[in-house]
């Protein structure tokens, strides 16, 4: 679930990996805001923050705000915002408004999606086209799509595939467990939980290591692709909001 700018890659949803509940009629949302680095190679390309917080009306917003440090800066001036609102039904979550833009290039590059569960469609805007598809339970935005993953990991399997409507269209794909490893960057060291996402068209994996003790947050994310350089998303610092949290 990656969308490519120029410079820059933004893990869209992957710290939506985190969310998890040994029982799912009891799931529990921790809020909290992440701090990640981007980088290409051995190259620091770009920063990524992701939020979490509960509305008002019980709802759950996520945010992601992706753009570009150092000497990509020099370069790209792009600034990727993504966010997802969802609620939680029956113990599973649940979309009700996916938007993307890209502040180079709002219109062309842009994607928003309404989701009406009464009348089962969803009303979908992706750059100048417009659609409106018929949608069932189980089918997430991008963003969302990896809570489904997490609570799944959660209760100890995978689903054999996730439906996710992104760019108009309801696409499935599958998450795959690799051993447990521990992971260490300058600053930590965390036991993990491995899971991959591998693209047999393109040959891309995309790696999520996950921290049971952090709510099964990503320490880090890794995509790799022959011939293309290797894209890492890595955390630098956490922040839990216990009191809002339910």
């Amino acid at each position: 679930m990656i969308r490519t700018t120029p410079g820059i890659i933004l893990f869209a949803g992957c710290l939506l990996l985190a969310f998890s509940s040994a029982h799912a009629e009891s799931v529990q949302i921790p809020l909290y805001h992440a701090s990640y680095t981007v980088s290409r190679n051995d190259l620091q390309i770009g920063v990524a923050e992701f939020s979490l917080i509960r509305n008002p009306d019980g709802s759950y917003s996520y945010k992601s705000v992706t753009q570009p440090t150092g000497l990509a800066a020099l370069f790209f001036s792009d600034i990727i915002t993504e966010s997802s609102q969802f609620t939680v039904e029956d113990g599973k979550p649940e979309s009700l408004r996916y938007d993307y833009t890209n502040s180079n290039n709002s219109h062309d590059d842009a994607e928003h999606i309404q989701f009406d569960w009464s009348r089962q469609i969803a009303d979908c805007h992706d750059g100048k086209r417009h659609k409106i598809l018929k949608i069932e339970p189980g089918i997430h935005d991008r963003a969302l799509a990896q809570l489904a993953v997490s609570l799944d990991l959660a209760a100890g399997r995978l689903a054999d595939a996730y439906r996710v409507l992104d760019h108009n269209q309801i696409t499935s794909y599958r998450m795959e467990r690799e051993p447990d490893e521990k992971l260490k960057t300058q600053n930590w060291a965390y036991q993990t939980v491995k899971v991959a996402r591998k693209d047999a068209k393109k040959k891309r994996t995309t790696t999520f290591w996950l921290v049971p003790e952090l709510h099964y947050l990503p320490a880090q994310i890794e995509q790799t692709e022959p011939g293309k350089a290797t894209i890492t998303l890595t955390m630098t610092e956490i922040k839990f909001d216990i009191t809002n949290s339910k």
